[in-house]
Formats: C-alpha cells, structure tokens, sequence
C-alpha cells in the first residue's frame, strides 16, 4: 500500500524517464515490449512526468488495454506552477496517457516563488473533479514536505536515493516513513552511474540528458 490508505502497488516501479528519451532515442517498440515484459514480471506501478519527452505517450498507448489492472504516476514539471498550467499538464496528460484519471499526480519539483498552499489547492480541485486519485511530491526536502502536507493529504514522496547520493536518508525519508507518506526512490542506480559502465572522459550522445548532470562530468565524477 503506498502511504495512508493509498493504492496497491508493486514494490518495483518502473521509472519511465528513459522510455521518453532521457538517455538518448529508443524505438518505441522495443520501449513498449519493455513495458509488456515489466508487467509479465509483475510491475503494476509505472511512472512518469510531463517534462519527460514522449514517456507519457508511449505510455498511454502501451497500457490501453490494461488500464485497470496499472496504477499511473505522473507529475507536472518545469518552473510554473500556476493554476493555468497545472490544468493544462493534466489534460495533455490524461490525453497522452489515453485515461480519464492518473492514480497519483505529483509536484515534480518545488518551487519557493510559487505559494505551495496555492499548488495544493489547485491539486485538490483536480481531487474533486475526478482527475486524480491522490497527491505526491518529488525532490521535496523535509521541510518542504511538512508544509505541504498542511494543506492537504500527501500520499507520496520522491526523492533521489542511491548508494552514492543518499543524504536525504536521516531527514525526508525518515519523516516520510514516521508520518506513512509513500516513500518512491529515484536515480536508484544514479542514471547509470553506478553501473560501472562510464569511465572518465566519456561523452554522451546529444540527445541523452546526462550531458547535462555535473556528477558525470570533471572532478566529482
């Protein structure tokens, strides 16, 4: 169960960043044969984001005839967090994941400029519209959990933890676990940093967005 009284979910959920592009072009058949195989190996839980690329579509169009057996997680990104664009990322959502519902929408990451009672308030009018099912927020520190938390029911919490980069341990997850708020853990092999497959000077293609990350690049690779 994730958090208080919150959906049955598998203990393994399927990130689906890398189906979208996040590390690079993949065909869509082999990402949906991907999200077939998960599923023969009991993976019901799957998430996504609206900031990665085509995940949501392909999605969409790999779970349409087992909708009711998934549970979906999605999450608005970027840096708006304004009550115009949360009901637009819902609708390009729903549309791109071929549902009338996301099980658990998610606060991608926070934003200080952007009042949180303001963010909850226009997640909770998604509640009463039968939009979604439950709230989740991602890369929350503890402290920006607590206060979301009092303006409404937080079901889940996402926050980057690995064996590399795990400081989040003593402080959010511990909170999240006394308080029975889902914990979902990202970058669980550090975006493949801890597969021992990269070695210093290694280039990556274009299109993969870990160009971008300093901890695949100088001296703290």
């Amino acid at each position: 169960i994730l958090g208080l009284n919150g959906p049955k979910v598998s203990e393994i959920c399927f990130g689906a960043w890398p189906i979208g592009g996040g590390l690079g072009s993949v065909d869509k058949k082999i990402a949906i044969n991907t999200i077939h195989s998960a599923i023969s190996d009991g993976i019901t839980f799957f998430d996504t984001a609206e900031g990665y690329q085509t995940s949501e579509t392909i999605l969409g169009e790999a779970l349409k005839s087992k909708r009711q057996s998934t549970i979906i997680g999605s999450k608005f990104s970027g840096d708006d967090h304004s009550e115009s664009h949360i009901f637009s990322a819902i609708d390009q959502s729903l549309n791109a994941l071929k549902t009338d519902y996301i099980d658990l929408y998610q606060i991608h990451t926070p934003q200080e400029q952007w009042p949180i009672e303001d963010t909850m308030a226009s997640l909770n009018k998604l509640i009463d519209k039968g939009k979604i099912r439950y709230l989740g927020i991602s890369n929350f520190s503890s402290a920006q959990t607590i206060k979301a938390r009092s303006f409404g029911l937080i079901q889940s919490s996402q926050p980057r933890y690995n064996l590399l980069f795990h400081e989040e341990e003593d402080s959010n997850i511990k909170y999240c676990l006394e308080n029975k708020i889902g914990v979902m853990a990202h970058s669980v092999l550090a975006k493949g940093l801890l597969t021992g497959k990269y070695r210093p000077g290694h280039r990556f293609k274009d299109d993969d967005e870990r160009r971008l990350f300093n901890f695949f690049r100088g001296d703290l690779f």
